[in-house]
């Protein structure tokens, strides 16, 4: 497997793992106040300071992937000035699909109603932000039958009339950019190397966006995504350069460097960018108590990733310590969120990857609920047996 296609697939696993969560409504509790310094701005119609601050930090935790957090931040804003609108907007934004989780029915009628209040408070606003809302309406519907694909390719026409109407206002190209990327998730390149219809238009509107702003949050992330799998991955180099240090409070912004670097071969980069990463993480799983999709995937996410960064630099020890602490965070969800079940099989194929045999063929058989984690453990031991000659023993385990 080629660094490039090995990359792809880690990188794969995030959104693999997503596709069965169950994304529940975020839950009641309060946000807390940003961890450090929130460096994007985005005004909005309101004279409370705090509304703004918290809308700013809801925006920029968008860009981070972290949406329930978001949502969080979002409600505080409106509890705060309950007279201003985009606030709604962004709890609109937050509870849809991204390319890495679809929209549920709850989540899309909570949405609905969301975007449906923003409308309501946005009779008298600025023009500019009933333009953003009526976008935004374009992609939800209160219908349990509404084609949720088809509102998808509306949202995504308004924001490209958005961004046209207002060629300044780089968080609309940077959002219509990601409308384009969620019709076709993780699906931007063909197989050999050609773009995908609609790759080419959001490589172009992010780079025009990075020329105007290089510290642009989310263009330097949606960037990353564009390219990564494309022949030239090195075109966001500089964007994995810059989200080293641009949020470093924020775990997937400096994991997401990792995605360049290893594509690279700059496995000790790597490396740096996920043990940072799960540090963010973890200080803000302890400072929230964060439960849901964000502790579990996210943050197994950079431990996935920081193993497999270690492997590659041949760091045995290393990438089998990063392997039980990801086992050790989805564990104890793995049968609530059953796509995540592969993520359990990581320190046997540490162990398979360095030809430790012995300890291959020592791992307990798995139980019998977890008919991935058995294809991993049938199949690390055929391996082993091959290596190790024992030919019969490896064709009984392809049987098996």
């Amino acid at each position: 497997m080629s660094w490039s296609s090995r990359t792809a697939v880690v990188a794969l696993c995030l959104a693999v793992a997503t596709a069965g969560v169950p994304p529940p409504l975020v839950d009641a509790e309060d946000a807390t106040s940003p961890p450090g310094v929130v460096p994007h701005h985005h005004p909005i119609a309101t004279t409370n300071a705090e509304a703004q601050r918290f809308f700013d930090y809801g925006l920029t935790l968008i860009f981070a992937f972290n949406h329930d957090e978001a949502v969080r931040a979002f409600r505080h804003a409106a509890d705060v000035d309950p007279k201003a609108a985009m606030p709604h907007w962004g709890i609109a934004l937050a509870l849809g699909p991204n390319i890495n989780l679809d929209v549920d029915p709850e989540r899309e009628r909570a949405a609905s109603a969301a975007i449906e209040r923003a409308q309501s408070l946005g009779r008298g606003a600025p023009q500019p932000e009933r333009d953003y809302i009526e976008a935004l309406s374009r992609r939800y519907s209160p219908h349990p039958t509404a084609d949720l694909k088809a509102l998808a390719v509306e949202y995504s026409v308004a924001m490209g009339e958005l961004s046209k109407r207002y060629p300044d206002d780089l968080d609309a190209a940077t959002l219509y950019a990601e409308s384009l990327m969620d019709l076709r998730p993780w699906r931007l390149w063909n197989a050999n190397g050609t773009p995908a219809e609609g790759t080419e238009v959001i490589v172009a509107v992010l780079e025009s966006v990075l020329r105007r702003d290089p510290r642009h949050i989310g263009a330097n992330h949606y960037y990353i995504h564009a390219v990564e799998a494309s022949g030239h991955p090195e075109r966001a180099l500089a964007s994995a350069q810059r989200l080293e240090t641009l949020v470093p409070w924020a775990g997937h912004l400096v994991h997401m460097p990792a995605h360049i670097y290893l594509q690279l071969g700059d496995y000790a980069a790597a490396a740096r960018s996920n043990e940072a990463a799960v540090a963010a993480d973890r200080a803000y799983i302890e400072r929230t108590g964060a439960q849901g999709v964000y502790p579990i995937m996210y943050y197994s996410h950079n431990l996935h990733f920081l193993s497999d960064a270690y492997a590659m630099e041949g760091r045995f020890s290393d990438a089998r310590r990063a392997a039980e602490h990801l086992v050790a965070n989805v564990q104890p969800a793995v049968r609530e969120m059953p796509m995540g079940e592969f993520l359990m099989g990581a320190p046997m194929l540490v162990d398979l990857r360095f030809a430790h045999w012995s300890d291959v063929l020592a791992a307990p058989e798995p139980a019998a609920d977890l008919p991935i984690r058995r294809a991993l453990w049938r199949f690390a031991r055929g391996l082993a047996h091959a290596a190790t000659g024992k030919t019969r023993d490896a064709e009984a385990e392809r049987e098996a």
